[in-house]
């Protein structure tokens, strides 16, 4: 048991380290996972010194005492990976827009959608431009809206930028 507890407390450690220094909600959560375990081995050396000593009604408090830390573990996990999962959009429509809009040639930007863990993040829009845009001038400008979205956040991965003329000449 007492080599179980330190490899998981080393595990538990260098996962949580390495999950946030790569952002990653999965390995956070894998941490939180395997801390839990830490928990629950503890509890259990305790509950044995405890019916060593005579103290059987300590056996039960501690099973409840880890149902509740597994309970409360598995909520912390919950929350940090439920936005994920459920593809709850990681960057702001208006800060988006707030970018895009800087961009001359742009005269409005909607249908904006962004989604992916917030180290990696992609972003789906359109833009409309003057009907007198060329098709050429229309592929230029979707060019500098993704560089301008990728060199203000780092986080956006790919943008996929939908050109749309004033009156749908595209």
């Amino acid at each position: 048991m007492g080599i179980t507890l330190i490899i998981n407390l080393v595990v538990s450690w260098y996962e949580n380290r390495e999950g946030e220094k790569l952002k990653s909600t999965i390995l956070v959560a894998d941490a939180r996972h395997t801390r839990s375990d830490v928990y629950v081995s503890i509890a259990v050396i305790l509950g044995f010194i405890a019916i060593q000593m005579g103290f059987s009604i300590v056996d039960p408090i501690i099973a409840v005492i880890i149902a509740v830390l597994i309970a409360k573990m598995g909520i912390q996990i919950i929350k940090s990976s439920s936005s994920i999962l459920l593809d709850t959009a990681p960057l702001d429509e208006e800060t988006i827009r707030s970018i895009v809009s800087k961009v001359p040639e742009v005269k409005e930007c909607h249908r904006i959608r962004s989604r992916g863990p917030p180290s990696h993040i992609f972003v789906d829009l359109h833009v409309t431009l003057e009907s007198s845009s060329s098709l050429s001038k229309a592929y230029e400008v979707a060019h500098i809206v993704e560089d301008k979205l990728k060199s203000s956040i780092p986080e956006i991965e790919d943008v996929v930028v939908h050109v749309e003329g004033e009156s749908d000449n595209f």
